[in-house]
């Protein structure tokens, strides 16, 4: 994994991170398999991954998956997966989440005013930047086809909209971190939920990487 094209203070959360990734436990690690078989079989089929995190308000749990899932499949050299996000009803880009991403070391800057900003998230000169706003699971960019759509909340793992286009529907909840809002602990709760969710993004991407050179055939 190559992370010393990351920007110097996002490089050392990375590292760290991919420390944390090693540390998660069986129980977890089963959940996230489904997630390293999808992409697996999408791989050995010669199509591009893709995944689509849903949550409720695509505000903070499915935005934190959405970047740090494309950073982690960048950085451990995925070529063509693509990272999408979405909420059954969205709203925007919590500010809170958006302040946890700056913390870790990622540039966010504003592109837009309104009730729900676009953002443009920087990691380092080598990769391209992502865009990021709330919206819903139709969306026009989000894909039709040929993905797998990863059910990050806790109440969506059973109430989520039926996603047809779907190749399969993975339940993967994260505590949602809006119950620390208003709270003296909300930068505290809002960088546990990132830190979680990038080291099991970089855990899921890792295993991708290892599991597919080992299956490629050697000449």
């Amino acid at each position: 994994m190559n992370t010393e094209v990351l920007f110097p203070h996002l490089k050392s959360y990375v590292d760290s991170i991919i420390g944390e990734s090693e540390k998660i436990n069986d129980q977890r690690k089963s959940q996230l398999q489904p997630v390293i078989d999808y992409m697996l079989n999408v791989i050995s089929g010669r199509r591009e991954p893709q995944l689509l995190f849903v949550c409720t308000q695509n505000s903070r749990r499915s935005m934190f998956t959405q970047v740090w899932a494309q950073l982690a499949g960048w950085v451990c050299g995925i070529k063509n997966f693509h990272s999408h996000s979405a909420g059954s009803e969205p709203a925007a880009l919590h500010s809170n989440t958006r302040d946890a991403l700056i913390r870790s070391g990622i540039k966010m800057d504003q592109l837009t005013g309104g009730k729900n900003p676009l953002y443009r998230a920087v990691f380092g000169e080598a990769f391209p930047s992502m865009y990021l706003f709330s919206k819903q699971i139709y969306f026009s960019e989000n894909p039709k086809k040929d993905f797998g759509a990863v059910l990050v909340c806790v109440e969506d793992a059973e109430t989520c909209p039926f996603i047809p286009s779907a190749d399969v529907r993975i339940p993967l909840p994260y505590d949602d971190p809006k119950k620390f809002d208003d709270t003296d602990q909300i930068a505290t709760a809002y960088d546990r939920s990132s830190q979680q969710i990038a080291s099991e993004m970089f855990y899921v991407m890792k295993c991708v990487t290892e599991k597919k050179s080992s299956s490629t055939p050697r000449t």
